[in-house]
């Protein structure tokens, strides 16, 4: 993993363990620390696509596309 997916996952409330597994403090990732770290990258992967084009905001469509609000 690198570490900017490591960046997102500690911003959803994910810690590493000694042996660098991620986890939470909960012993498991709860639910809402998982879809928290899918909208996090979601959103990463439409900022670097708005970066690509000249036109649009391909963000709002994937955004849209994943029932994420903006």
């Amino acid at each position: 993993m690198n570490d900017k997916i490591k960046k997102l996952a500690e911003q959803a409330g994910c810690i590493y363990t000694v042996n660098n597994v991620i986890t939470t403090k909960h012993n498991g990732l709860p639910i809402d620390v998982m879809e928290k770290f899918a909208e996090l990258i979601i959103k990463e992967c439409g900022d670097v696509a708005d970066d690509y084009v000249e036109f649009s905001t391909p963000s709002a469509a994937i955004d849209k596309h994943f029932g994420i609000d903006s």
